[in-house]
């Protein structure tokens, strides 16, 4: 055989044997029937149905991620990581794309957490420079920012449609705590201060800084949502449906608004004008409290409504504003002393069902609703 043959399979068309072919050639015959096997043909073949390159299976996969077709990506990253474990860059990309694949049954941005983790201790093994290091740790960071964004709006939204289930507020809770998780875990670990310092700006030239206070700010919202208290659908009766309250465990809502403080006063270190939301500080329903006693929340559709046209138009004129001012000053007296009443309820229930009809046919929506900031 000469020095720059050598011998690739084939297969007939004619016949289907096996043979063998010198890749030098232009043309080969099958030494069986003798056709006649144009050998470029057969090269281009093999290179086809041999078995991907750890690299092409990264090729493959990275086009799949920049096109943000992750279920591809994540099959490709998989098949990648068979060849080689120890790859920081596929062990990130694999836990994204999980992650970007859930659902509401498996509810898995804990996956790219765990990615990110493994890429940087394999970079820290593998001795990676330290610049680069930091690069990557904002890069992943900010990736997993926009990710939280998703699955907040992916949580709340799918609690706004069955809130009225008993066991929405909960579901909600789990997935929000995830989302803070991802955003503790990107303030602690990824953009500490001497990678703020090693990293100062990202490759669009934002402060890395930034990117901080928005994980900061996710965990803030992630507070305040997981210490409303919430209602849903607890059964009926003759003047109609019941609602009862559901909301997290006192000692937990402690640790939360001590955690929301916290965050609150770090960043407005940096960003004086921050106007944080309110947290739920005591527990107890909040605002519009007659209204809230009878409807057993302060987010369901009737005390939306009240709360629009108090916002948009209570508030807006001295007499509103006075009428605003006195209903807070005797309300809470009234619920404190007749709240527990079924008497005080329903006699309240037939008034106000009629207020929030009216301001329905003038226009005040029934949806989720966010208190108005003056």
């Amino acid at each position: 055989m000469n020095k720059e043959e050598t011998l690739i399979p084939a297969i007939c068309p004619q016949c289907g044997a096996k043979i063998q072919l010198a890749s030098n050639l232009e043309v080969g015959y099958c030494n069986y029937c003798g056709t006649q096997i144009i050998v470029k043909d057969v090269i281009q073949k093999v290179k086809i149905v041999n078995n991907p390159t750890l690299e092409n299976y990264i090729k493959i996969a990275d086009r799949a991620y920049d096109d943000k077709d992750y279920e591809k990506a994540l099959e490709s990253y998989k098949k990648a990581l068979e060849i080689d474990p120890d790859n920081w860059k596929v062990n990130y990309r694999e836990g994204i794309c999980t992650a970007n694949t859930t659902n509401l049954a498996r509810f898995d941005i804990d996956k790219a957490v765990v990615g990110s983790k493994n890429a940087i201790k394999l970079m820290n093994e593998q001795k990676i420079d330290r610049e680069e290091i930091a690069k990557n740790s904002v890069l992943m960071a900010i990736d997993l920012i926009k990710l939280n964004n998703t699955f907040t709006s992916f949580a709340m939204n799918h609690y706004n449609e069955y809130w009225e289930l008993d066991n929405s507020a909960e579901e909600m809770w789990s997935r929000i705590i995830q989302v803070k998780n991802t955003a503790e875990y990107i303030t602690k670990e990824l953009l500490t201060d001497e990678i703020i310092k090693v990293y100062p700006k990202d490759s669009a030239g934002q402060k890395t800084e930034n990117w901080k206070l928005l994980a900061m700010k996710q965990i803030v919202n992630s507070d305040v949502n997981l210490c409303i208290v919430r209602k849903y659908k607890s059964g009926y009766n003759q003047y109609g449906d019941i609602y009862s309250n559901a909301k997290i465990k006192n000692e937990i809502r402690v640790q939360l608004v001590q955690e929301y403080d916290k965050y609150v006063a770090l960043i407005k270190d940096k960003e004086a004008n921050y106007q944080p939301p309110q947290i739920n500080r005591d527990g107890k329903a909040q605002g519009c409290y007659v209204a809230t006693c009878v409807y057993g929340s302060y987010d369901c559709p009737e005390v939306w409504v009240l709360r629009r046209y108090r916002d948009y138009k209570l508030s807006t004129n001295w007499y509103g504003r006075l009428f605003i001012y006195t209903y807070y000053f005797i309300s809470p007296k009234l619920v404190k002393v007749f709240g527990e009443k079924e008497w005080f309820k329903n006699v309240w229930r037939k008034k106000i069902d009629k207020i929030v009809d009216k301001l329905r046919n003038e226009g005040y929506e029934n949806t989720p609703y966010k208190d108005r900031e003056w």
